[in-house]
């Protein structure tokens, strides 16, 4: 969330002056502070939470079957490259690597 303060079209009650008045937007782009990540806890992940981390890698094309397979953040964190292959139907030994480091960047973001 970043803070600007903007002017206003109204008037001081004190001085009659204008006023800035401070909006706070959303910031797509922006590192999620401590809380947000604590709030954002892989394994506590929903599934449509897990398409939505397959959205982030632009690997969408797996979506029907994570969600045919119940795949949740405590699931996706456990994932064996084999369990992509044979179980997920993820072919590409490329894909599956990208999804797993993607997984262990998420699970130790310390490390990334």
């Amino acid at each position: 969330i970043k803070q600007f303060t903007t002017p206003m079209d109204v008037e001081d009650n004190n001085n009659n002056t204008p006023t800035t008045d401070s909006v706070q937007l959303l910031d797509a782009t922006a590192a999620p502070s401590s809380q947000a990540q604590q709030n954002d806890d892989l394994l506590e992940w929903s599934v449509p939470q897990v398409l939505q981390f397959l959205h982030s890698i632009g690997l969408t094309q797996y979506d029907a079957s994570f969600t045919s397979n119940d795949v949740d953040g405590r699931t996706l964190a456990s994932l064996t490259s084999h369990e992509l292959a044979q179980d997920l139907s993820v072919a590409s030994l490329g894909h599956r690597k990208h999804i797993l480091h993607a997984i262990q960047q998420r699970l130790s973001p310390s490390q990334a």
